[in-house]
């Protein structure tokens, strides 16, 4: 049925005309409301170490998902957390399960690596999408970026991936305590 796979590109090697494609996309959905820098974002801006799961045909982007690195204390404890990012599928290939192959291979890729646990913020109406793929809702959702002595809390729909022993036996504090990804949200 799908004539394209699912490629995977390291940081940096995401060709050009994809990388456009994704910034644009962002641009157009998540970024459109923003007034300040964010709205030139660029993923070679990006500095956490990333995979991109992209679906692709003849030049044309059909289905991306992004997965960031970040290592962070939470609890008490030092994780190693995964965040998937910039899922999308373009309007014409939608209905199709490209969203769906890129996710699983995305969620695949953070079970077979060195990750504690993953996290993405979605809708609550997409709960259920992400949940065929392993990922459960956080009770208090939500998390804190920015300035670590003053953090902004985003209270975005959080889901997340327990992939360790120490963050399936740590699953209550993130649930109940506010998570803190750094300067900025993934």
């Amino acid at each position: 049925m799908f004539k394209s796979q699912v490629e995977q590109y390291a940081a940096g090697e995401l060709p050009q005309e994809l990388a456009v494609q994704v910034e644009s996309f962002v641009r157009l959905v998540w970024a459109s409301d923003r007034k300040d820098a964010s709205r030139f974002w660029h993923v070679s801006e990006i500095t956490d170490p990333m995979q991109h799961f992209v679906i692709s045909e003849r030049g044309v982007l059909i289905s991306h998902a992004l997965v960031r690195q970040r290592s962070l204390m939470h609890g008490g404890k030092r994780y190693m957390l995964y965040g998937v990012g910039a899922v999308m599928t373009y309007p014409a290939f939608r209905g199709e399960g490209y969203a769906r192959r890129v996710v699983d291979a995305a969620t695949v890729y953070i079970h077979s690596s060195d990750a504690d646990a993953g996290t993405l913020f979605t809708y609550p109406a997409l709960e259920s999408f992400y949940s065929i793929s392993g990922w459960v809702p956080l009770e208090n959702h939500g998390i804190t970026h920015g300035d670590a002595s003053a953090p902004t809390l985003n209270d975005a729909f959080t889901m997340m991936l327990f992939v360790s022993d120490k963050a399936k036996a740590n699953r209550a504090s993130f649930d109940h305590c506010p998570l803190y990804v750094g300067d900025s949200m993934w």
